[in-house]
């Protein structure tokens, strides 16, 4: 299997450690990890990416200590956009399904299923809070992007603009900005105290500036 990024080959290793703890064959692991790579490298990926996958597997490493079950959370972070389509509504709920089947096979224990199966479902964008705190946890880590320094934001923001490229621009830029400004009305858009300390105020800013940007630029 070729590798042809570094944070493709650290999703890998760590999935393959996952897998391993609860028992999966080697054939069960490259099969897997096949699927993953397929998956996550499909060129319509520009955001939801292997590195995406990546990121949030660090930023759970970061905050690991607040984690109940890493395990769970990182069965999640690897299933949770498995199945994307910018043109479907029912990615996380596909996911999810996606990830029970495998993890059966898999014979993973039927709570971890269930519990990854919960996070992944949690992450539609209409959700916010929890009172899974590892929910919690894993909605923060996906959204940390929203926080990130402004360079690294304005990528972000054309990377998605790239998934949805074919929607013409007017109903784009009104969607997009509908759902930054749902993000800008939340009391808070991070759960933990650290995550929101540090990353709260840049992500309003930068959604903030983003919602301008949409106001009078023509894609």
């Amino acid at each position: 299997m070729t590798v042809k990024h570094e944070w493709t080959r650290r999703v890998l290793e760590r999935w393959r450690e996952l897998l391993i703890h609860y028992g999966v064959d080697d054939e069960g692991v490259e099969a897997s990890s096949h699927a993953i790579i397929t998956a996550y490298t499909a060129a319509s990926r520009h955001y939801h990416n292997m590195r995406h996958v990546d990121d949030i597997l660090q930023n759970l490493a970061t905050f690991r200590k607040e984690a109940n079950n890493i395990n769970v959370l990182t069965f999640a972070a690897i299933y949770h956009d498995l199945i994307y389509n910018t043109r479907r509504k029912d990615n996380e709920e596909q996911s999810a399904v996606y990830a029970e089947q495998e993890m059966t096979g898999f014979s993973i224990p039927q709570d971890i299923i269930e519990s990854t199966a919960a996070v992944i479902r949690a992450t539609i964008h209409g959700n916010s809070t929890s009172d899974d705190p590892d929910i919690s946890l894993f909605l923060d880590c996906d959204l940390i992007i929203l926080g990130a320094n402004k360079d690294l934001y304005k990528r972000y923001a054309e990377w998605i603009r790239e998934e949805y490229r074919w929607v013409p621009g007017i109903l784009y830029r009104r969607n997009r900005k509908r759902l930054l400004k749902q993000f800008l009305a939340r009391e808070q858009i991070y759960n933990l105290p650290d995550i929101r300390e540090k990353y709260e105020q840049q992500a309003r800013d930068n959604m903030t500036q983003e919602i301008a940007v949409l106001s009078k630029r023509f894609f």
